[in-house]
């Protein structure tokens, strides 16, 4: 959004203030109660992997906000990878901590960027999609 041309906004000033902001915004976000329930149902089976662009901390904050710190095996966020998605290396990154190859995982995405990484990576991917009926649940 703020590449070269399209604004004159200086992009780390922009970075700061979300910096700045963030941690206010966290009530306002909403966890998929389903999806949890999908996850946390086959922990005795599997193992999880959290997959984002976010900052560890931005990722560590909303985690502990909602309590689901204890969900995930392994979390890959934005500041662990070189190239975000679409590029599937934090895909590639998870399944290496994990011990297990693109075949034997199921990607569940909610974004274009990120079904194209699951793509990209190799494995099957569940594409999610939400209303602003199903957020409210």
């Amino acid at each position: 959004m703020l590449g070269a041309g399209a604004s004159s906004v200086d992009p780390a000033a922009v970075a700061a203030h979300k910096a700045e902001i963030y941690p206010s915004k966290i009530p306002l976000t909403q966890v998929n109660r389903a999806l949890v329930a999908l996850v946390d149902s086959g922990r005795a089976s599997w193992r999880t992997a959290l997959v984002t662009t976010a900052s560890r901390a931005n990722a560590a904050t909303v985690l502990h906000y909602h309590q689901l710190e204890g969900l995930f095996d392994t979390i890959v966020t934005g500041d662990d990878v070189a190239r975000h998605k679409p590029d599937p290396e934090g895909y590639q990154i998870a399944a290496a901590r994990l011990s297990v190859s693109p075949d034997e995982c199921l990607v569940i995405e909610d974004s274009d960027a990120g079904v194209a990484s699951a793509r990209a990576f190799g494995a099957p991917c569940l594409r999610i999609t939400y209303s602003s009926d199903a957020a409210a649940e």
